[in-house]
């Protein structure tokens, strides 16, 4: 389903995927989307964010 697609995804760019799934599925069932900016640097803060401009913090 979604979820392991989700999965998928975060498994190619993070270690803790487990937390950063979690993190995603909560806001996405918010009805929030989620915005991952490849043109940006993984240091850039907007990198990982939620709608257009607000940072998605991974620590929630």
């Amino acid at each position: 389903g979604i979820y392991d697609e989700l999965v998928n995804i975060v498994q190619r760019y993070t270690k803790k995927w487990y937390n950063v799934v979690n993190i995603l599925d909560k806001n996405l069932q918010g009805r929030e989307f989620i915005i991952i900016d490849l043109t940006r640097a993984k240091e850039d803060s907007l990198y990982l964010r939620k709608g257009w401009d607000q940072v998605l913090k991974l620590d929630e």
